[in-house]
């Protein structure tokens, strides 16, 4: 038999190297030639899960066919909280048929909702506000049904500031210099229902949501092809009010005057209310939501002839103005 290691033989073993061992039994594993050649580790990139720029979103708008939302309204209208509030549905289980299959944009999602969580005692839960003008304002929410033969679908919501909502429906040539409401497969206009409910302020209410999307065909930015849903949000205000039937009424008026200006121009044009987040009566949280989110998942535009403008090549520098292209006018051009 041989003879047994001694114990200063053992120890020497034990202090000798990776690369001692490895001359010793001649092998070496590819992760310990490529770190002798890179001098490093190799690094495994993990997302912030933060909201995204137009930049930091290709990698999914070019992995899959991606839904672009544009969540439009004024200041205090409920754009982050209907946000939010889907988000919120799918982590208790489905919503509209669908299940949660992932998102990069975790924390921006919470960001957007931690204010309705951490003080129960709140009287009125609220949201994180959108920062004007931020360019990282896009989260991503992954989805899929449940019969897991079918691919998943990617969405894409851009919460748009009410300061810049302000600013689009003023004047077609800043709405112009957003050109994702062009690019957007949903446009979501919200009407806040508090502001219906209110005799001196509902008209103002009417009026701004007809002015932006006045000047958003004058901007050349919606047309036949655009899919745009008016959302009263806070619907259980008017829901609940005292003289309810007097605010329904305006309301009927509000939507037919709507319907009669822009629907002709449009490819499509909804309304629904909904209760992202109740403040009175025995609403669910989202409530409302379902059928407008199933046909956002579901329902892609169609362009019409002459739909499909022109666009240099300088304009087409920016990956979201090719995907826009390949969205909009891809059926119809073959690509």
């Amino acid at each position: 038999m041989p003879d047994r290691p001694s114990e200063e033989e053992i120890s020497s073993k034990k202090r000798s190297s990776p690369e001692e061992h490895a001359a010793v039994d001649g092998s070496t594993n590819d992760a310990q030639k490529n770190g002798e050649n890179s001098g490093r580790r190799a690094l495994v990139p993990l997302k912030s899960g933060e909201a995204l720029t137009a930049q930091e979103a290709f990698s999914i708008t070019a992995a899959s066919r991606t839904r672009l939302l544009v969540i439009a309204g004024a200041v205090g209208s409920g754009k982050t909280t209907l946000i939010a509030s889907i988000f919120h549905r799918f982590q208790k289980g489905s919503f509209a048929g669908y299940y949660f299959a992932g998102s990069d944009t975790l924390i921006g999602f919470d960001e957007r909702s931690y204010l309705a969580r951490i003080a129960p005692e709140r009287e009125v839960a609220t949201t994180k506000r959108t920062i004007p003008g931020i360019s990282r304002n896009l989260l991503h929410l992954r989805v899929r049904k449940p019969d897991l033969r079918e691919r998943a679908s990617d969405l894409l919501f851009i919460d748009l500031s009410g300061e810049d909502y302000e600013e689009f429906k003023d004047s077609p040539d800043e709405c112009r210099r957003f050109a994702m409401i062009a690019r957007a497969d949903h446009l979501i206009v919200l009407v806040d229902g508090s502001k219906l409910v209110d005799p001196a302020a509902r008209q103002g209410a009417k009026r701004n949501a007809g002015m932006l999307l006045q000047s958003c065909i004058d901007s050349e930015q919606l047309g036949r092809h655009s899919q745009v849903d008016i959302i009263i949000s806070k619907w259980d205000l008017v829901d609940m009010a005292a003289d309810k039937a007097a605010h329904s009424t305006y309301i009927d008026g509000m939507k037919r005057w709507l319907t009669q200006l822009f629907a002709p121009r449009l490819r499509r044009l909804r309304f629904f209310e909904v209760v992202a987040r109740r403040e009175k009566g025995p609403y669910e949280i989202a409530h409302g939501l379902s059928m407008p989110f199933k046909s956002w998942v579901e329902d892609l535009p169609v362009a019409a002839p002459g739909d499909c403008p022109q666009r240099s090549p300088q304009e087409l520098a920016c990956e979201f103005d090719r995907y826009w292209g390949r969205r909009l006018c891809g059926n119809r051009a073959g690509a």
